[in-house]
């Protein structure tokens, strides 16, 4: 298997080769250009002093002093043609006529259109004759000087390639460790947390998208963690939510066959009570698991309608065991799921009634608008304290400390009802100071 260092280097490098290739080809070329260009002003140049030195007043020569410069001229310049025409414009002398040897070379540059000639007029033997100087351009005439300080600067290219290169592989190493490290330590914690180390956590300090993966993965840790140690309390309460009625009903069941119980009334209003512990503790299974399988049925309706029967029946209920309970609804319209709705009612009101003592205060307000339905349900009872808080919805958690060991699944059942209704559930709690839900459900 490659390895993302491996890979990052790889990529880093054919990145950095290809710039380095691309940028010293594109020197090479601009430095050609300008030193041909170079060369091309050194003709001219020379050409101008030349024809200035033949057209000036001194440069009046007889015949035989104006062939010895002409000859020590062509020594001197061998890369330099010579064209003389009389008067009429007759070719009286043509340097390139004079060297065979070069004269394919000079018709090939004349087709390239790389020969430089320039033209003036010159008094020899009194006459008048136009001299003409030709230089051929390019790389083909370069002098041996011009080659090797051409040959100097490939080569200083290349050993600045080669540096380069050597630099940009080392720093390509250096940054895809620095890049892979966090993932090593991201994959050997994840590799660890597998195997079942729950409290395996990374520090990261990047700046940069690997830590915030290092802070996601922490976060995630840290919510499995606790899922998983709700799911071994989850066990654990189950079972005890299970053993004591179980044992309890044997004990009743062997104390009546034996003699030692009898089977008075007493007794079996004792035993029954066992029994709806069992009942509600499966029935309020039985009712997440509906809950998970549900689906939305909405229809139009008004909610004071549909709830005022239920939530009277509730009053009368809670008036019998010594709280306060009072509703409101106002008289909109509301699309949604009613059947739903009337199951997060329950739960809340369940559990008020649980966890609240006589005289306290319960109210529940429903407000039907346009957007959707908000409930605002509310106890004076013991609050919730700071710890429980972040876990009151979680599945079979119940808050330390509550006088009365319900199931822990009402409010998760509440939770999983609003979240399928699309809505949103806060609490806002203290302890001793009472606790308020409200729920938001919009329009389906």
């Amino acid at each position: 298997m490659k390895s993302i260092r491996g890979r990052l280097m790889l990529i880093l490098a054919i990145g950095v080769l290809f710039s380095l290739v691309t940028l010293t080809l594109i020197s090479s070329i601009a430095f050609r250009g300008h030193f041909d260009r170079y060369l091309e002003e050194n003709v001219i140049e020379r050409h101008q002093r030349l024809l200035e030195f033949f057209t000036t007043e001194e440069g009046v020569f007889d015949q035989r002093s104006f062939s010895m410069t002409i000859n020590r001229l062509l020594r001197m310049e061998e890369d330099l043609g010579i064209i003389i025409r009389n008067q009429a414009g007759a070719v009286i002398f043509d340097s390139r006529e004079q060297m065979p040897m070069m004269r394919r070379g000079w018709a090939s540059a004349e087709e390239e259109g790389k020969v430089f000639s320039s033209s003036g007029v010159v008094q020899a033997g009194g006459e008048e004759l136009e001299i003409t100087l030709l230089s051929r351009l390019g790389s083909e005439m370069w002098t041996p000087s011009e080659i090797a300080f051409q040959a100097s600067i490939r080569r200083s290219l290349l050993i600045a390639l080669i540096i380069s290169l050597s630099g940009a592989l080392l720093l390509s190493a250096f940054s895809a460790g620095k890049i892979t490290r966090p993932l090593n330590i991201l994959q050997q914690a994840a590799g660890r947390f597998s195997r079942g180390k729950w409290e395996t956590r990374v520090d990261l300090k990047t700046g940069d998208e690997l830590e915030d993966l290092g802070d996601t993965f922490n976060q995630m840790a840290s919510n499995i963690q606790h899922l998983e140690s709700l799911r071994k309390k989850m066990t654990s309460d189950l079972a005890h939510e299970l053993h004591n009625p179980l044992m309890s009903i044997q004990n009743y069941i062997e104390g009546m066959q034996d003699g030692v119980i009898k089977p008075d009334t007493e007794h079996l209003q004792e035993l029954e009570e066992e029994v709806n512990r069992l009942i509600r503790l499966v029935g309020n299974l039985q009712r997440l698991a509906r809950v998970e399988s549900r689906r939305l049925e909405t229809m139009e309706f008004f909610p004071k309608e549909t709830f005022k029967g239920y939530l009277e029946k509730w009053k009368r209920d809670l008036e019998e065991r010594e709280r306060n309970f009072r509703w409101e609804i106002n008289e909109k319209q509301f699309k949604g799921d009613p059947g739903l709705i009337k199951e997060v009612l329950q739960n809340l009101l369940e559990n008020a009634g649980r966890y609240t003592s006589p005289g306290d205060e319960i109210w529940c307000l429903i407000k039907a608008g346009e957007s959707g339905i908000e409930i605002e349900f509310g106890d004076t009872g013991p609050g919730i304290t700071p710890q429980d808080r972040p876990y009151i919805f979680e599945r079979f958690y119940r808050g330390q400390g509550s006088k009365e060991q319900g199931t822990g699944i009402g409010l998760a059942i509440v939770r999983e009802l609003v979240e399928l209704m699309k809505g949103s559930i806060e609490l806002d709690s203290e302890k001793g100071s009472g606790t308020i839900f409200r729920i938001f459900i919009p329009n389906s």
